[in-house]
């Protein structure tokens, strides 16, 4: 098992510790969830943490670890330099995990106020999910939304474990009414991210390659007031770049990426620029960028890029005015979803189920 391999081996380091592991914490009570959260957020020095840091931060660590699994077998032992890596790629992002899920659940439970036919939908939600599910979503009004007054309204919760608590909310932001610009499937599937996370479905490193990415109905989550800032320009660019795999150019080489690096880590990437020597690039390239499916175009840099380093291989002048790319629209999810095994973040594939008492029936 990988809980008892060296702790200088990736076997160790990436699937023995909590960052890796995927935890099904549907039976953990609600209230025991709200203590927790409130003692995170009563000892953060950081309460108001640029959601562009953590992402970024986030992305150049994995994308470092990612060259380490490259070169290096699960239970072969890794250099000092290599296993500081790995080890401050855990480190650092278990913190930002736990930020990422109560942050989740606090804006979640804070949107669910909206929802419209409450009269139809809370008793049939206390039927499939149990009677505190009604309680939790009505625990809000429109006076008190804040961070203190959501925890308050988890910490009440006696009985309700966090399982039925994430369905209730998946389900009822997906088939409820909502009225134009709350709730809905948008933020269906951000509860997802959260029910996935609860289930085991995703690990806590999965959480944080999805988070960053999701978006209710007026744009990215991160403007709630809560644990993080708002998020700037900079996260949509931060997200493009990473798409083509150059977040370590982008610290390295784009000021305006570069300004939100945590300290030390512009240090750490030249330092692993030796350590994996092609591997980072000298610059970002941004026809790769457009090619490999950013939302957004990027004209000005090219023409930059262009006439510092000429064109990239398989470019043009023609490439040069490459349209603004186009948003593909988010699938519906059907109302009524089945247990789903998770393949990666945002694909998913019905789980088959098998009645034993029939087949075991059929087998006498």
């Amino acid at each position: 098992m990988s809980l008892f391999a060296p702790p200088n081996t990736l076997a160790y380091q990436l699937r023995a510790r909590p960052l890796s592991l995927h935890r099904d914490m549907s039976h953990v009570p609600v209230q025991d969830v709200a203590v927790a959260m409130m003692r995170f957020m009563a000892g953060d020095p950081h309460p108001s943490t640029p959601p562009e840091a953590e992402a970024l931060e986030f992305y150049a660590l994995n994308h470092l670890v990612a060259l380490v699994r490259r070169d290096y077998d699960w239970f072969e032992t890794l250099p000092p330099p290599l296993l500081a890596l790995v080890e401050r790629y855990n480190d650092a992002c278990a913190p930002k995990a736990c930020r990422a899920f109560y942050y989740l659940l606090l804006i979640c439970l804070r949107e669910s106020r909206h929802l419209g036919n409450k009269a139809v939908m809370l008793p049939a939600l206390a039927a499939e999910f149990g009677e505190g599910v009604p309680k939790i979503i009505t625990c809000l009004s429109d006076q008190s939304t804040g961070a203190a007054a959501t925890m308050k309204g988890l910490a009440d919760q006696a009985g309700l474990t966090m399982g039925p608590f994430c369905r209730a909310l998946s389900r009822q932001f997906h088939v409820g009414q909502y009225s134009t610009g709350y709730g809905g499937p948008a933020w269906g599937r951000v509860s997802d991210c959260l029910l996935a996370f609860v289930s085991g479905e995703y690990s806590a490193e999965m959480l944080l390659d999805t988070v960053w990415t999701l978006c209710h109905n007026n744009g990215p989550i991160f403007n709630k007031g809560m644990l993080y800032s708002s998020h700037g320009p900079a996260l949509k660019r931060i997200l493009d770049v990473q798409r083509s795999g150059q977040v370590p150019e982008a610290i390295l080489h784009e000021p305006g990426i570069r300004a939100f690096a945590p300290k030390g880590l512009p240090a750490m990437l030249e330092a692993a620029a030796g350590l994996f020597p092609g591997s980072i690039g000298a610059y970002v390239d941004w026809f790769k960028v457009e090619a490999l499916g950013s939302l957004h175009a990027y004209p000005t840099e090219k023409k930059a890029q262009v006439a510092q380093h000429g064109f990239p291989e398989g470019s043009g002048p023609a490439d040069l005015a490459t349209p603004a790319p186009k948003k593909a629209k988010p699938s519906k999810l059907p109302a009524e979803t089945g247990p789903m095994f998770q393949i990666m973040p945002g694909l998913a594939l019905p789980k088959v189920m098998i009645d034993r008492t029939a087949a075991a029936a059929r087998a006498a």
